[in-house]
């Protein structure tokens, strides 16, 4: 494998999420997998923040 590349990671996709990553790529001129990746950078920090927030009473109860 090359160095520089990590491995594809397989997902199944809803036919809806890969409808909306279709359009997202004709609307921005991006191909499907730039939309892939640009949406995790974006939302994955959200993600995180969310379920943070949603772990915090259950870790102050746990103590």
């Amino acid at each position: 494998m090359n160095k520089n590349k990590l491995p594809n990671v397989p997902v199944t996709l809803s036919h809806e999420l890969h409808r909306d990553i279709r359009k997202a790529s004709k609307e921005t001129n991006l191909s499907r997998a730039d939309v892939m990746r640009q949406s995790i950078r974006i939302g994955l920090p959200k993600l995180r923040a969310a379920f943070q927030k949603l772990d915090a009473p259950a870790l102050a109860t746990a103590k």
